[in-house]
């Protein structure tokens, strides 16, 4: 009755029935979003209100931004219909509804004087820009959903949230943000002890079927849980190709299927695991209530209407588990989401040298996997305490070992995978190769595929106690190579001491022959390289007294 009823409205709307200011903010839209019916001859005028967004266009369509909201031939309602079908079957008033408790939220922060919201860190931060390099930009998932026509009614860029949880969020004071009622972190777990059901939906390929089972894959190895396609349960995920990326937060009681969609521009092992562990019940790294110790939300280069995609948990909200802030985290927003075009990034770490590490989707971090296994309580079987090492904990699997940081092995993490000994005024060459790429082997930005990536073993240097490493690298790859922000398709990580956290990450050749000094007396260092360019770095290694 409801479509019907809809149906019946729009051909009103076309005929020139209704009084035209009805039907400007019926069919108001984002500038080159959409366009009226041909006959018309002109377009209407930008709304400047998201809430105000038509109830269908965005969300129903998997367009292109370029083409039309309402095209000359007849709307294929069916689709809609399915569409809204894979999105928790909700229908179109509740769409709409979801929009405007969004749209009321955006509106509020974006009132609020942007100065004010980091006014004590303006003077550190314009000391920080002159630090920060010029990345070359890939194709985030905020772009992807902004093209797609459907950021207005997501939260956070690819949050779908149920009406209840808008609807906190919305109503909640600046500074109380109602992420607990909308579902923070571990309000809405899966049961660890059963499989997590899934199904592919019939509009998924070959391609986007295998980059979620090795998601999939990747979260089973490194955590507690389970994932069986097909399993008889009250809920499941529903992979889907929507129009853009995007999941729920957590488990959805009242959704028998809850949609993950992989659009056009998703095919990523690293963007498919970022929207599952939104499902397995965690918001953004960003969001964390300890990032202004770790992060600066440039809000002079936000786009206005988006800064309530910046909204910061409060310390009832947000139970980190004793896990430290990852700038590499799978969960990290990158460093311009939701750019205005103008100043520098929208989110610069407090410590530069991490910038590029920041909006990681090549694989899950040590951290992601360790924060899953925290907030499902995965080793609470494990009745025996035992000793770990470096940054390792319980593994789940096993409780007589533990779970090692990739530059650790052993029983209880105490050994390195390699490890070279500096001396005190010793120098050595370390140098992190692998075999040529076959000349026929072009690199292209195609190449976005980790488990494809030529990667190094992870290296320990460590000095003795009371001293301290300095690094300089003095050879990259020999292929040009663009400054790519969080050096998607080639870099060197070194991580200085906690080795549970993701390490700076350089790439550009503005960094060749820059040195690093750490801050405790080893380091460990890795690298990577997408296929077509050789792995080929070199770096001098001395150690001092403190």
């Amino acid at each position: 009755m409801q479509l019907l009823i809809f149906i019946a409205f729009l051909w009103i709307l076309t005929e020139g029935i209704v009084p035209p200011q009805i039907k400007k903010h019926f069919l108001s839209h984002h500038p080159d979003r959409g366009t009226l019916p041909r006959r018309h001859h002109h377009r209407t005028k930008p709304s400047s209100d998201p809430s105000r967004h038509g109830p269908f266009g965005n969300f129903l369509s998997g367009r292109h931004k370029s083409e039309t909201f309402i095209s000359t031939t007849a709307p294929d309602h069916h689709k809609a219909h399915q569409h809204l079908g894979r999105f928790g079957k909700r229908d179109a008033e509740e769409i709409q509804r979801i929009g405007q408790h969004l749209g009321r939220l955006r509106a509020r922060h974006s009132a609020a004087h942007p100065a004010a919201l980091h006014q004590q860190k303006q003077e550190k931060l314009e000391k920080l820009k002159d630090k920060l390099l010029d990345t070359h930009p890939v194709l985030s998932i905020h772009e992807i959903n902004q093209n797609a026509g459907i950021d207005h009614f997501l939260f956070e860029s690819d949050l779908a949230l149920t009406e209840t949880q808008a609807k906190a969020l919305a109503d909640a004071p600046i500074g109380q943000n109602g992420k607990r009622a909308a579902g923070a972190a571990t309000a809405h777990l899966w049961d660890k002890t059963k499989p997590i059901p899934y199904t592919f939906n019939s509009s998924m390929d070959d391609e986007r079927i295998h980059i979620v089972e090795r998601a999939l894959i990747s979260w089973e190895n490194e955590t507690c849980l389970r994932f069986e396609k097909n399993a008889i349960g009250p809920n499941r995920l529903e992979f889907f190709v929507g129009a853009g990326c995007y999941s729920s937060v957590g488990r959805i009681d009242q959704w028998e299927k809850q949609p993950i969609s992989l659009g056009d521009g998703c095919q990523m092992v690293g963007i498919a695991s970022h929207e599952i562990m939104h499902s397995l019940g965690v918001y953004h790294t960003h969001g964390r209530t300890d990032r202004d110790a770790n992060i600066i939300v440039n809000s002079n280069s936000v786009q206005s209407q988006m800064l309530g995609n910046f909204l910061k948990l409060t310390i009832k909200e947000n139970d980190n588990k004793g896990i430290g802030f990852d700038y590499g985290s799978i969960m990290h927003y990158g460093s311009y989401y939701f750019w205005n075009g103008k100043d520098s990034a929208t989110i610069v770490a407090e410590d530069v040298r991490y910038q590029n590490t920041i909006g990681n989707r090549r694989e899950i971090q040590f951290s992601d996997s360790k924060m899953i296994n925290s907030i499902y309580k995965c080793n609470e079987h494990c009745t025996k305490h035992i000793n770990c090492w470096n940054s390792g904990y319980i593994d789940p699997k096993d409780c007589t070992r533990c779970k090692c940081p990739s530059f650790f092995k052993g029983k209880f993490c105490e050994m390195s995978q390699v490890i070279t000994h500096i001396k005190h005024d010793e120098m050595k060459t370390i140098k992190l190769a692998a075999e040529e790429i076959p000349s026929n082997h072009q690199f292209t930005t195609d190449n976005v595929d980790y488990d494809d990536f030529t990667k190094s073993v992870p290296e320990v240097i460590q000095s003795d106690e009371g001293h301290r490493l300095t690094l300089r690298i003095v050879d990259f790859p020999t292929t040009p190579l663009k400054c790519y922000a969080a050096c998607r398709y080639a870099g060197i990580e070194i991580v200085d001491g906690d080795f549970e956290k993701s390490g700076i990450v350089i790439c550009c050749s503005k960094e060749k022959n820059s040195t690093f000094h750490s801050k405790t007396n080893r380091v460990g260092i890795r690298a990577w390289a997408a296929p077509g360019i050789p792995l080929q770095y070199i770096i001098k290694a001395e150690a001092d007294k403190v």
